[in-house]
């Protein structure tokens, strides 16, 4: 029998390889996705298929990115970059990743916030009204919750943009 301390432990351990397994998963479907995408790589850094170049700056942009090497070699070293929190250039605005997406944050972080605070009030609310004596209403609120869960996001933001614009 396991001593309190040692059971938790193990549970922390269990719990740690469950993400880690989660995260390199979806590391996987990623850079699998990516190469199943169909075209050529280099023509899309390029920007179009179509524009004439020359080859020596195809074989230049081919070498930089490690196209030219193995697929496992490519896979070993998008997770090790990946480990170590070089995300690569994004190819559409040519900036680091990290800088594109800590760009969008000042953005999102605000709207995330504000989004949780307002669902914080909303579920408050709906348990002070549900918490007594009617059934009906909280029936009622119980059916809405469950229409809004299942409606699609996308659906209620086009409704949302519908109203409140």
């Amino acid at each position: 029998m396991m001593s309190g301390s040692n059971a938790k432990l193990l549970a922390a351990g269990k719990r740690l390889l469950t993400i880690f397994a989660v995260l390199w998963g979806a590391a996987t479907l990623t850079f699998v996705a990516v190469k199943l995408i169909p075209g050529d790589p280099v023509a899309i850094l390029i920007g179009s298929a179509n524009s004439v170049v020359d080859d020596s700056f195809r074989e230049t942009l081919t070498r930089q990115f490690g196209l030219d090497k193995p697929l496992w070699w490519q896979y070993l070293r998008y997770c090790g970059e990946a480990l170590t929190g070089n995300l690569g250039v994004s190819y559409q605005y040519r900036q680091p990743v990290v800088q594109v997406i800590s760009a969008a944050l000042k953005e999102t972080v605000p709207l995330a916030v504000s989004a949780l605070a307002l669902a914080l009030v909303l579920a408050v609310f709906n348990a002070l009204l549900t918490a007594g004596r009617h059934p009906r209403l909280r029936s009622l609120l119980a059916g809405l919750e469950l229409m809004l869960l299942s409606t699609p996001v996308y659906w209620i933001g086009i409704v949302l943009l519908s109203i409140f614009s």
